[in-house]
């Protein structure tokens, strides 16, 4: 039996096609829109990596990051941005830095503060706002605030398998009008989402 060599052409020319070709077939896509908006993210954990990274991809032409919180050991097997080198760097620092340089199109900023620090008239500034966070204050004041604004706000939330979503409109119901007597409860006690105080995190329960 005889074997024979057979090739395949490969073309290696470069594509002429810009970078958003494919999202730019769609009827009704408007690139520059993109591209001219400016999106808060508020929370830069697993969710707010994932955000960004979308957020990025699709050229959204600034987005700024707030989180107050650095990166730890463990964020590394949640974090699509995050490396070993940035451990102990602050979350949103790194995230801004690693979408821009992801996508040059993109323009990014960030804060390392409580998103309750910055006020209404830096909520205003923006067309959107998407927040990944992991506690019920912030929520409750960033939705107070994009209420007062008149800001549309995209609220996600994981919970081990779980996920959940939540648009918030200004003429519609607001963050708080979705919590329960469970959440007042544990908001008044300044638990987090895993329910625990602080006493019982520095006494090592997760």
């Amino acid at each position: 039996m005889s074997e024979t060599n057979s090739s395949i052409e490969v073309d290696l020319e470069p594509t002429s096609e810009g970078r958003y070709h494919r999202s730019e077939l769609i009827t009704w896509w408007d690139q520059s829109a993109l591209l001219s908006s400016k999106v808060l993210v508020v929370g830069a954990g697993a969710l707010g990596n994932e955000i960004v990274k979308n957020l990025a991809l699709v050229g959204v032409g600034n987005l700024t990051i707030v989180d107050m919180d650095i990166i730890e050991h463990t964020n590394l097997a949640r974090c699509v941005f995050f490396r070993p080198e940035h451990e102990q760097k602050f979350k949103s620092e790194i995230l801004a830095a690693e979408a821009s340089r992801m996508n040059s199109d993109v323009k990014t900023s960030y804060y390392t503060c409580p998103i309750q620090e910055l006020g209404d008239g830096f909520i205003g500034q923006f067309d959107l706002i998407v927040a990944g966070l992991d506690n019920r204050e912030a929520r409750v004041w960033l939705g107070a605030a994009a209420k007062r604004t008149g800001r549309v706000w995209i609220d996600g939330a994981i919970e081990g398998l779980m996920g959940k979503v939540q648009t918030f409109v200004p003429d519609g119901p607001c963050y708080a009008c979705t919590m329960g007597d469970k959440d007042w409860e544990a908001l008044t006690k300044r638990l987090s989402c895993k329910l625990l105080g602080v006493e019982e995190m520095e006494g090592g329960h997760t």
